[in-house]
């Protein structure tokens, strides 16, 4: 018995303690990779996830914008009067002519690195303070507006979208007509901000002016003349046409004014992000951050060249001259996603195509998807 118990195995050999490490060094290697893989995969479709979330939303927003743009009253159709002062150095009917419903900026720096259709531009995280490398539409084209300096993203495009407000009504309690050289102070029925941008319309024609007003305890007054700041109106224009004002009838109104304008720049940890400003006021608010992870914008305008309000031939913001701006029946605009982390696995050189334009990834790791909308100008088009 003593015999047996000696040959009794008490322990482990060195072999087969190796071999039980080296077994679960592997497994537990194999978890890791797992968790590892499992982690970048969520990453991954977390980023898809939310870069498609961010071009939807982005694309409603811009939508939403264009299908509004036009929108002048019962007299949409005709030409609208213009007495601000055109001749004022922060002045450019892209900002402010609502003739032109849509309008813009085209990146185009020189001879090189230009956006338009069939050139080629590699993507840079750097924001211009070249106003210059802008051209839009005007005759002869204007640099981009100083208020925009140093805050757009090189190589994207601007654009402008203008419509005006629901109608505000002429408080009178008897019938009244002004001729076209009368009628610089209105009363209405509801209060309006100091410097608004307003049109006086009726069925029969509508103009822009500036509010002037600058008595705090009068808001719902609205002047022509006595502005301070630029733009300004120009006093020495006329209005349009003999405005009347019915009592219940088929009157004349005054209806605020909205111009938006929408560009890419560096929000919070210089993520590109769609960004969105107002000008209703004339001179321009704080820009409101819409989209983060909106890395490029490029937009082309259709233009329609015999009267049928079909676009016959798609221009970008620098070819809107000689009329052109007047006819833009819709609006194709392609925006450049990225995701918020670089998660590629090797350095990115892709190129994409976004409004016939080339573009370029550079080299390093971000997730990248191109999305366009083309929007009919409810207003203006078919």
């Amino acid at each position: 018995m003593i015999a047996a118990d000696r040959n009794k195995q008490s322990g482990l050999t060195l072999v087969e303690l190796m071999v039980s490490m080296a077994v679960g060094v592997m497994l537990i290697t194999g978890i890791i990779q797992l968790m590892a893989n499992n982690k970048q995969q969520y990453i991954f479709q977390s980023e898809l996830a939310r870069m498609q979330e961010n071009g939807r939303y982005a694309l409603t927003v811009i939508r939403e914008e264009l299908q509004m743009a036009g929108v002048a009253g019962c007299s949409a159709t005709s030409q609208i009067n213009n007495l601000l002062d055109s001749s004022a150095a922060n002045y450019s009917d892209t900002l402010f002519n609502l003739n032109q419903a849509v309008g813009g900026w085209e990146y185009r720096p020189g001879s090189v690195d230009k956006t338009a259709p069939t050139n080629s531009y590699t993507l840079t995280n750097v924001v211009s303070s070249a106003p210059a490398d802008w051209e839009n539409g005007d005759t002869p084209s204007i640099a981009l507006d100083s208020a925009l300096n140093n805050k757009v993203l090189k190589g994207t495009d601007v654009f402008f979208v203008k419509r005006t407000e629901p109608a505000l009504d002429l408080t009178i309690t008897t019938a009244t007509t002004f001729a076209v050289n009368a009628g610089t102070t209105f009363s209405v029925s509801a209060d309006v901000d100091l410097g608004q941008l307003v049109v006086l319309s009726d069925c029969s024609g509508t103009d822009l002016f500036r509010n002037c007003n600058v008595d705090p305890l009068a808001l719902s007054t609205v002047k022509r003349i006595g502005c301070v700041d630029a733009p300004n109106n120009d006093t020495s224009l006329l209005w349009g046409h003999a405005y009347e004002v019915l009592q219940g009838g088929e009157d004349a109104t005054i209806a605020p004014v909205t111009i938006h304008g929408f560009y890419i720049g560096l929000g919070q940890d210089n993520q590109p992000t769609l960004y969105r400003k107002r000008y209703s006021q004339g001179a321009p608010s704080n820009a409101e951050p819409l989209v983060e992870g909106i890395e490029s914008m490029q937009v082309l305008y259709g233009v329609d060249t015999d009267a049928d309000l079909v676009p016959n031939q798609y221009v970008t913001a620098a070819g809107l001259s000689g009329g052109a701006a007047d006819n833009v029946v819709s609006v194709r605009v392609s925006l450049l996603l990225r995701s918020i982390q670089e998660i590629e696995e090797v350095d990115n050189t892709d190129s994409l195509l976004m409004a016939e334009t080339t573009i370029n990834s550079g080299s390093d790791r971000y997730l990248r998807k191109a999305v366009s909308t083309t929007v009919q100008l409810r207003n203006r088009g078919i």
